[in-house]
């Protein structure tokens, strides 16, 4: 349609007709292809949020841009730290269009429109700390991101403007300091602003986001854009109304061009070390690389079945082929694969525990992803290690399955807790005696070997007068630790010599150290550290401390290692609270012990 208004339109109007039928083209389409919107709740408000539509954004934008020659766009983007990859972009142009784009399986469509929306200098991307943001977008859509301006630093501006104000008229000086988005939301709308723990560092690259993410993610675009306004309202000392008939380059002078180029430290590095230099210098890796994934799924859920027919528990199929391959279970059905034992066991599961017996999902317990898996031990195994054997038979009560993302979180929250109890117990982290020290003699004298050696075989040359050196560091080792003294410089069996100096090993085990987990374990047994103190310390497990107590009195010393129980349960309440799993196997829960295994 507005090629042909283009065509048979002549003048200067051509192009306005052209443009405004383009616009009803568009909205047209928009409203026959465009998906359902999604409806949540922010700030008391119930808005629409369209999921991955960009026909919807790009018709609103054309929209805003009929009306005003500035265009707000909050912007803001969601990734897993350690990946620092984009997964989710959150764009809002208007009160009433919010829309929520995934990097997973996104469209070209969706990838064309966003390099438009970035490139396009008249509008005015606005977000808390959107400068990162843009790099990182940048990167995912390869294109350059113009136009960016950052709340936090444009509030500053406001209040260095509004302390010079102040100071004219005796006021006190405000505080100069870059505002979180809450912070922000809470200063220019009057409005509080939720952004729970556990959705912020969730897993963004889910291929379905859950009603908790979409709205966190809509929250943040449309804050941001709210916020935006008001920010560019009050630096330019006019109203919205005004600032659509401004110069955009008169009013915003705080607005910068954020291009796709990297940090010239980051550059060099990829290139492999110093600038100017083509080596290929160690990289460190990040978290992601170096744990590795699991290759085959962690439950086969096969059953085991008492003679009688009764499900014992779940297990892998290199279990059941142990127990027929000894000829004590035969098999009964191949879907799933079932055995049933030909003894009877020595007990049976009570109805109340069925975390055993349970199907288990080969997904992350926090955020249900099924990619890239591997296993953590909810009670770190540097604690449970040293627990008495009562307590360390093979359960996997404890071994949960976990994505690289939710691992890495888990393992930063275990970190606390650790220097809780090393707090709490006073037992440092880093012992004052190390594990391993280092012989100097031996190691000098090993060194001096390895030259001399070195001289011997040809692969170096050496003046005499240094080789005699080091033939009389060597001579004076090996008579201090009462063995024959080597052969002259110019013996042929002093080869063999320096072959045997060379094997030596200079690291010395230190017989007196006693890592920190030891130490707690060992002070939890003898009752010299208790685990409700470090549940108080630690602000953790508090709703245990009741039960914990009425289990003292009931049980008293009959229960062996009680205190070791209470504490393998602090960590595991402490994993509920910190990451908020979403898929826990039925049957897992915090009170699990001994017996009921």
């Amino acid at each position: 349609v507005g090629v042909v208004a283009t065509t048979q339109v002549g003048g200067g109007r051509s192009v306005v007709v052209a443009t405004m039928l383009e616009m009803l083209a568009m909205y047209v389409q928009n409203r026959l292809c465009r998906t359902s919107p999604v409806q949540v709740e922010v700030g008391g408000e119930v808005i629409d949020v369209q999921m991955d539509d960009m026909r919807a954004l790009l018709a609103a934008v054309e929209m805003e841009k009929a009306h005003s020659r500035v265009v707000v766009m909050g912007l803001d983007c969601e990734w897993a730290k350690h990946t620092q990859t984009v997964d989710l972009i959150q764009i809002c142009v208007c009160e009433s269009v919010v829309t929520l784009c995934k990097r997973s399986g996104m469209k070209e469509e969706v990838r064309r429109g966003l390099t438009l929306l970035m490139a396009d200098k008249s509008i005015v991307k606005v977000g808390a700390g959107v400068k990162g943001d843009a790099v990182r977008l940048s990167a995912l859509i390869g294109s350059p991101i113009y136009s960016c301006f950052d709340l936090a630093d444009a509030n500053m501006e406001v209040e260095k403007e509004e302390t010079r104000e102040g100071e004219k008229r005796g006021r006190r000086k405000k505080g100069d300091e870059r505002l979180s988005l809450a912070k922000l939301c809470e200063k220019y709308t009057g409005k509080r602003l939720d952004k729970p723990e556990h959705i912020r560092r969730g897993n963004w690259a889910v291929e379905v986001l859950n009603e908790d993410q979409v709205k966190y993610g809509a929250a943040d675009a449309l804050i941001s854009f709210r916020v935006g306004v008001k920010l560019i309202a009050k630096m330019s000392r006019k109203s919205r109304s005004d600032l659509r008939a401004r110069d955009l380059d008169n009013l915003l002078f705080d607005v910068y061009e954020q291009k796709k180029e990297g940090n010239k430290k980051k550059e060099r590095r990829e290139r492999g070390g110093a600038s100017g230099s083509g080596g290929g210098g160690r990289q460190k890796r990040s978290y992601m690389e170096v744990i590795a994934a699991r290759k085959t799924p962690l439950y086969e859920n096969c059953r085991m079945e008492s003679p009688d027919g009764v499900l014992l528990c779940t297990c892998s199929a290199k279990r059941c082929e142990w127990y027929l391959k000894k000829g004590i279970a035969t098999l009964t059905s191949t879907s799933p694969t079932t055995i049933r034992l030909l003894h009877r066991p020595s007990g049976y599961p009570s109805k109340s525990e069925s975390y055993y017996r349970t199907v288990k999902a080969n997904a992350c317990v926090v955020c249900g992803s099924e990619e890239e898996c591997l296993k953590k031990y909810i009670v770190p195994h540097c604690y449970r290690k040293h627990f008495p054997s009562l307590l360390k038979e093979r359960r996997s009560h404890d071994v949960l399955l976990f994505c690289k993302c939710c691992h890495h979180a888990a393992s930063k929250e275990e970190e606390k807790l650790r220097s809780a109890i090393a707090e709490c117990a006073g037992i440092p982290l880093l012992r004052p005696i190390p594990k391993r020290g280092i012989d100097l003699a031996k190691k000098k004298a090993k060194e001096a070997a390895k030259t001399l050696l070195k001289c011997k075989t040809g692969e170096a040359r050496l003046p005499t007068v240094r080789q005699e050196e080091l033939h009389s560091r060597l001579t004076s080792y090996l008579i201090s630790q009462d063995m024959p003294a080597p052969p002259p410089l110019h013996c042929a069996s002093l080869k063999g010599v320096l072959e045997e100096v060379t094997q030596l090993n200079a690291v010395v085990v230190n017989t007196d150290y006693t890592s920190h987990e030891e130490e707690v374990v060992k002070a939890i047994v003898e009752g010299r550290l208790e685990v409700k103190d470090i549940a108080a310390a630690a602000n953790t497990g508090l709703s245990l401390l009741s039960s914990w107590e009425k289990e003292e009195e009931r049980a008293g010393s009959s229960v062996p290692f009680l205190s070791l129980q209470h504490f393998e349960q602090l960590w595991r309440a402490h994993f509920l609270t910190s990451l908020r799993p979403q898929h826990l196997p039925v049957g897992w829960k915090v009170e699990h012990t001994k017996g009921e295994a």
